[in-house]
């Protein structure tokens, strides 16, 4: 979470919905290329996959936005 203020609560905001908006997106790309109606589990298991690269992806994005530049000794 950002600073307490209102622009640490827009970047907030902004990061929740932009997250929301992607894994939507993403879904609905899974769901054109395997559609459930031709293969119901190939469908399934595109989309368990997709979660997991998803979480993976949002996890390394949350990380690295979050790491400090060291200082040099």
């Amino acid at each position: 979470m950002s600073e307490s203020t209102f622009r640490g609560l827009l970047k907030d905001l902004a990061v929740f919905f932009g997250t929301v908006s992607a894994f939507v997106g993403g879904f609905l790309l899974v769901s054109y290329v395997a559609a459930p109606s031709r293969n119901p589990y190939g469908f399934w298991l595109g989309f368990l996959l997709y979660m997991y690269v998803f979480s993976k992806a949002v996890r390394w994005g949350l990380n690295r936005r979050g790491k400090k530049p060291s200082s040099p000794r």
